[in-house]
């Protein structure tokens, strides 16, 4: 049976697609100790046990982020620099 390679991980944790699903309310949790900077959220995540072994990817933290902002579930700031 020939299978597609795009459908080999439709659904597998490391397409993010289960992302919001498990880190979001980590991140609201990880919020609720005051404001922080993604980086330093990206630290944090990874001192979970249950995502020590595969933390989640750095770019879609950012997303999440983001989309966790245009929903009005947190709010950010844009410093000076980069």
């Amino acid at each position: 049976m020939f299978v597609q390679e795009d459908s080999l991980f439709d659904g597998c944790p490391c397409s993010g697609c289960n992302l919001p699903r498990f880190v979001l309310p980590l991140l609201l949790g990880l919020l609720a100790d005051g404001p922080q900077h993604g980086y330093q959220l990206l630290q944090r995540l990874r001192d979970f046990h249950t995502l020590r072994d595969s933390p989640p990817d750095q770019a879609g933290i950012y997303r999440l982020l983001k989309q966790m902002e245009d929903n009005g579930l947190v709010s950010g700031e844009q410093g000076p620099g980069r």
